[in-house]
């Protein structure tokens, strides 16, 4: 009989103890951490950025997270153009670009991606990122710049494409491709750089 009350007795204060840890546990739902606000930045490329005596067809460009590509054929500018577009492809957090037009030589060639490189979580976008190569022993290093304003208020002229062409004493050139391409921003500005040592028409 003292047997069975002792364990009456412990069986009691094991079911309050039991009470009083389950009143004491909160329900907390596990936090998913900061929220990410940093574009992706790239880590590595094959060739490495602003490379001369480039030669091969396809650029590898790894990023520091897994990312994707908004409309790269038409938020990737190419300058000078090329008369057959570049192919993309990604694999895991690399971009690999493919050039299905031959390369020119002795020429620099940039890459302008244009707000188009965006995380996959957030939606965090890499601003104003250009790849430079050439295919030659030296980088052009001209530079042009300006702002774009639209009339008649002199409001700034958005995500307008500027061309720069090769210099002629008529006006063929509207029937042209342009040498070098690039996009103004949010604010009207413009910059088009690694530009070659010749007369241009903008």
């Amino acid at each position: 009989m003292p047997n069975s009350k002792i364990i009456t007795l412990y069986n009691w204060a094991l079911l309050c103890s039991l009470a009083t840890f389950v009143a004491c546990a909160n329900v907390v739902i596990p936090s998913g951490g900061e929220k990410d606000s940093q574009a992706p930045f790239v880590v590595a490329s094959k060739p490495a950025n602003k490379k001369t005596n480039h030669i091969s067809n396809e650029i590898v460009i790894e990023f520091n997270e897994y990312f994707k590509l908004i409309n790269p054929s038409e938020n990737v500018i190419i300058s000078p153009p090329q008369s057959v577009s570049p192919s993309f492809r990604i694999r895991g957090k690399k971009l690999y670009i493919g050039f299905n037009d031959t390369l020119l030589k002795e020429v620099t060639y940039i890459l302008f991606f244009n707000s188009c490189v965006v995380d996959i979580n957030e939606g965090n976008v890499l601003d104003d990122y250009s790849f430079v190569f050439s295919t030659g022993s030296i980088l052009d290093t001209n530079k042009v710049s300006g702002r774009i304003v639209t009339a008649p208020f002199l409001e700034a002229g958005k995500n307008v494409f500027v061309g720069v062409y090769e210099f002629s004493n008529g006006n063929d050139f509207y029937n042209r491709k342009p040498k070098y391409v690039c996009k103004s921003d949010d604010n009207g500005y413009f910059s088009l750089e690694h530009l070659s040592m010749k007369d241009f028409q903008l």
